[in-house]
């Protein structure tokens, strides 16, 4: 999966990818509505958190719900 924003370029492989989940409300300093992709600690030191303020909440959904079903979550 490849990531892009303003100062951001992120490549990341599906099988580093433990877990996706969809977060809203406030949390620290970071976005109000955003993807967590759950990293595998042997892939990377932290999680990747990707601001979805300008996507459509219900299709983020139901992305993430097809991402954890191809990773065996099935949420």
């Amino acid at each position: 999966m490849h990531y892009r924003a303003l100062f951001v370029r992120k490549n990341i492989q599906t099988s580093d990818i433990a877990q996706a989940k969809f977060e809203f409300g406030p949390k620290g300093t970071g976005p109000m509505q955003r993807i967590v992709f759950v990293i595998r600690k042997d892939a990377m030191d932290k999680d990747i958190v990707v601001n979805t303020g300008l996507f459509d909440g219900r299709q983020c959904r139901d992305w993430l719900k097809a991402l954890n079903t191809q990773l065996g979550h099935g949420i």
